[in-house]
């Protein structure tokens, strides 16, 4: 007798698939507690922890032995964050992966939530995304950084080609369907020193499958100063080269400048507003020059170019900074030593 349809739709791996969790870690093993703990207190039911220490140097490996046959641990030499994932999706038995850096941690409901609508969105949705909530280490102590509500709390709003190429508009953190990664590639390792590895690869994914982003904060970032985020050197580094890789990919031709020119002020806009939080108003005031100047009209739906009056102001609040820069060098300088350089 052939099963009935409710026999198959009732089938456990059909309502519940196994998620694979991919943790990299490299030198975090002070942080990696909290990351494990929290992927195996999921109360979504089929989960697998895999956790890939990326060649650390401290007690990583420790920490890890303590969970037993709870994780799948494995060991390589150093490859970078893009290569650590992949090796993580190469390990692991999921039908979806869901991403987890060793400093972050998930909500007890995070895959509960996030399967609910992979599943209601059908095999064409690549990704289902959430917003973060921040913490800020700083002297050894965690503190909340307080954020707006999201708007539409809740709501799920898609995600496209676009306005990822526009701008990063979610974390690591994702859900994602294994059938993706064979369709599309894993992520890009020669973003090994630049970050924005992740941003490449839902870009593409984004050419072929739908995206979409939940309006909740479901996933908890940890802010400690050595994240690759911190650095805006090498963050703007990755931009660049994710930008010249989009440009190849034909989704927007080439000679869309409208798009493209929006895009590279964008970039200014960005790097203008990184040198800033990182003290170098000089930087900060050159970029958001840049910005105005390449493309000085309003921004475009959904995307975060400013229009031109928020820009003139960062452009006033970056010379004002500036200038209190160079009178702070002029007045600390010995006597006969005047003058800054920007760089």
């Amino acid at each position: 007798m052939n099963p009935s349809d409710d026999d198959l739709i009732t089938s456990p791996a059909d309502i519940h698939p196994l998620i694979s969790i991919v943790i990299p870690t490299y030198n975090h093993a002070h942080f990696l507690s909290r990351a494990v703990d929290s992927a195996l207190a999921q109360e979504y039911p089929r989960v697998e922890v895999v956790v890939v220490d990326d060649g650390s140097k401290d007690d990583t490996a420790q920490v890890a032995a303590a969970y037993g046959e709870r994780i799948h641990y494995v060991r390589q030499e150093n490859q970078g964050l893009a290569g650590a994932r992949n090796t993580g999706i190469g390990a692991s038995h999921g039908d979806f992966y869901f991403f987890l850096d060793a400093d972050d941690w998930m909500l007890p409901h995070t895959l509960t939530k996030l399967w609910e609508v992979m599943s209601a969105k059908g095999p064409d949705c690549g990704i289902i995304a959430c917003l973060p909530s921040l913490v800020e280490v700083k002297d050894g102590v965690e503190r909340d950084v307080e954020l707006d509500s999201p708007k539409d709390q809740g709501s799920v709003i898609p995600v496209s080609w676009t306005d990822l190429a526009a701008s990063s508009r979610f974390p690591c953190t994702v859900l994602a369907r294994a059938a993706a990664f064979e369709k599309c590639g894993l992520f890009d390792a020669s973003y090994r020193h630049f970050g924005c590895e992740d941003r490449d690869m839902w870009l593409r994914i984004a050419a072929t499958y739908r995206i979409w982003l939940i309006q909740e904060r479901l996933v908890v970032l940890r802010y400690h100063g050595t994240n690759m985020s911190s650095d805006p050197t090498r963050q703007l580094a990755g931009i660049r080269k994710l930008h010249g890789k989009a440009r190849t990919m034909g989704v927007v031709p080439t000679w869309r400048l409208d798009f493209w020119v929006a895009i590279y002020s964008l970039y200014h806009q960005t790097a203008s507003l990184l040198h800033s939080e990182s003290g170098h108003p000089g930087k900060a005031f050159l970029h958001a020059c840049a910005s105005l100047a390449v493309f000085p009209l309003p921004g475009v739906r959904r995307w975060t170019l400013r229009g031109p009056f928020f820009r003139l102001l960062r452009l006033v609040a970056t010379s004002r900074a500036l200038m209190k820069s160079w009178i702070k060098k002029v007045f600390s300088r010995p006597t006969g030593t005047v003058g800054t350089e920007i760089s």
